[in-house]
């Protein structure tokens, strides 16, 4: 997932908060936030209680077994699915609410196909 400053109006386990450092700051972006996200589906919690910040300009990799959250927490993020609980700020902005195309984030898809 890319943060893209210029598109961007004015500006997985339960309880976890974790903080991503890494990279300078000095390139652009913003900071992503999430503040305690949960996602279910029916019964399903996919995600819960997720608390994340990386900062602008760092470089992040969620790790973790298949069906740990992994994707679904990108989907919240990219706007493709809404969290049942929590909050998504970009630049201290909340979009939890915006929709996809109106949010200031890129988003590529894995294709199995690449790697045999």
């Amino acid at each position: 997932v890319h943060v893209d400053p210029g598109r961007a109006e004015p500006t997985g386990a339960k309880g976890t908060t974790a903080t991503a450092g890494g990279g300078p700051s000095g390139g652009g972006g913003a900071d992503l936030v999430l503040e305690r996200i949960t996602k279910d589906f029916g019964a399903y919690t996919a995600v819960d209680d997720l608390s994340l910040t990386i900062p602008a300009g760092s470089f992040f990799a969620l790790l973790g077994p298949s069906g740990c959250g992994k994707t679904t927490t990108l989907r919240m993020v990219a706007g493709l699915e809404a969290p049942t609980r929590g909050r998504i700020l970009l630049g201290g902005q909340d979009v939890t609410s915006t929709r996809a195309h109106q949010r200031p984030v890129n988003t590529v898809f894995q294709s199995y196909a690449l790697f045999p």
